[in-house]
């Protein structure tokens, strides 16, 4: 049973995407090798080789006197030079990371991998290598085929409901992952144990039963995540650390990076990989290769808000669309201004109205098979790394309705439906549908690009 704080904590973190505003891209940073003081090369991807790796929400790794890890050895990934540490719980436990010291975010030894988040679970971004990166972990320290038992006895958020798609593309790459609530009985016959953010703490023999698998040669993987809201579990992860007799511990921070990440700085983008582990082979992932050209039939598998979902394409994928050409108000008060919306005055009425504008969304997209398209005069995606898209549902133009019916003001932009988006906008402030509708839109604002 899932602890409702985390669920809440979670549904938390996914509008907290939408409220924050930030300087961040998904552009492409300097390719180059460093060297580390200890003579390793940290070697970013080439152009054409391994992609880069989003780390969301993410925590930093420390050494095994809760110190920073500077042991290069020990590091398969660090963030860019551009990211930054911090108490976000605000608790003063977070160990911070000078300035001239690059932060690791995955640190390895002995078969035992310490992720500083979740890179591979249903929501993330599959057009970077994040799934790659987890399925060369499993490659190179599991062996290339074999049973990995996912925990799921002590309290997780992320359990396999949460890697659903990574199951998958794990499975059906030589490996079963078995999900158990008696984890350590299960290690009998497994290759691999994964363990998430256990907000149960694990007991002294379960401790040593887990020593004993690594040091029989077994091979565990364990995936934290910032100390947001405090739901990271560092303590009960780092006693496992312990227990393994690993070199690395879990820090209780969050990583931000204001210039290298996919949109919020709380999602660092990096290349940043320590050639001497294997773990970066350009191999088939799961993103789905788009055509601007072509229309995809995807299921909703929630509404954000008015303007924003989340689908699941046919092989498992998921991904973020922003719904071209629209705005609708936030649903909370994050950075919305008045001014952006010309006609009103109160900040209380388009928090009412983005609630609204939400409702209306989830009575028409929320569980249903949708048909995604595309743009010719806007990008695939926008700077915040979602898909930019027209939405269908049951033959209805979602964007053009949506303004229609006063629940959506028309963006300004090269879009090249705007005209008769425009013309639906007028119509509907005109006939006093809505009151976002009587907001004139911003000239100038390109639709997904927030």
């Amino acid at each position: 049973m899932r602890n409702t704080l985390i669920v809440a904590f979670e549904r938390f973190r996914v509008q907290r995407r939408t409220f924050l505003t930030v300087g961040g891209t998904l552009g492409a940073v300097a390719l180059g090798i460093g060297t580390t003081s200890n003579g390793i090369q940290r070697a970013r991807a080439a152009p054409d080789s391994f992609p880069s790796v989003t780390f969301d929400s993410t925590a930093s790794l420390l050494d095994a006197d809760g110190q920073p890890l500077t042991d290069d050895s020990l590091i398969a990934v660090w963030a860019e030079d551009t990211a930054y540490n911090v108490d976000e719980d605000g608790d003063g436990n977070a160990v911070s990371y000078p300035d001239d010291t690059p932060i690791p975010l995955v640190a390895s030894e002995s078969s035992v991998v310490g992720f500083g988040a979740p890179i591979a679970q249903d929501d993330t971004n599959f057009q970077q290598g994040n799934e790659e990166v987890v399925l060369n972990v499993f490659d190179a320290e599991v062996g290339g085929s074999g049973t990995v038992a996912f925990d799921e006895g002590h309290g997780q958020f992320y359990d396999t409901e949460e890697f659903g798609a990574f199951i998958d593309y794990a499975e059906s790459n030589g490996y079963a992952i078995e999900p158990t609530t008696t984890l350590t009985a299960d290690l009998d016959g497994a290759q691999g144990a994964i363990v998430t953010s256990p907000s149960e703490a694990f007991t002294e023999s379960e401790l040593n039963a887990l020593a004993t698998f690594v040091g029989e040669g077994g091979a565990l993987l364990l995936f934290s995540q910032s100390d947001f809201r405090n739901f990271d579990a560092t303590a009960n992860l780092n006693a496992i650390a312990d227990a393994v007799g690993a070199s690395f511990r879990f820090n209780d921070d969050q990583v931000l990076d204001p210039e290298n990440n996919v949109g919020p700085d709380f999602i660092p983008l990096t290349d940043e990989f320590n050639s001497a582990f294997p773990y970066f082979e350009d191999r088939s992932g799961l993103g789905v290769e788009l055509d601007p050209a072509e229309t995809y039939t995807v299921d909703v598998v929630e509404v954000t808000d008015g303007d924003t979902i989340d689908v699941r394409f046919d092989n498992g994928t998921e991904d973020t669309v922003r719904i071209l050409g629209i705005d609708t108000p936030e649903t909370s008060a994050g950075p919305e201004r008045v001014q952006e919306w010309e006609g009103i005055e109160s900040i209380d009425y388009l928090l009412e109205q983005g609630e609204a504008a939400t409702e209306y969304a989830e009575e028409r997209l929320a569980g249903e098979p949708v048909e995604i398209g595309f743009d010719e005069n806007e990008p695939l995606r926008g700077d915040f790394g979602r898909l930019l898209a027209y939405v269908t549902v049951d033959g209805t133009l979602y964007n053009e309705q949506a303004i229609a019916d006063g629940r959506a003001r028309v963006y300004d932009s090269g879009l090249t439906r705007h005209d008769a988006f425009l013309e639906n906008d007028v119509d509907a402030r005109a006939a006093g549908h809505g009151r976002p509708a009587r907001s004139e839109a911003r000239a100038g604002r390109r639709g997904g690009e927030r």
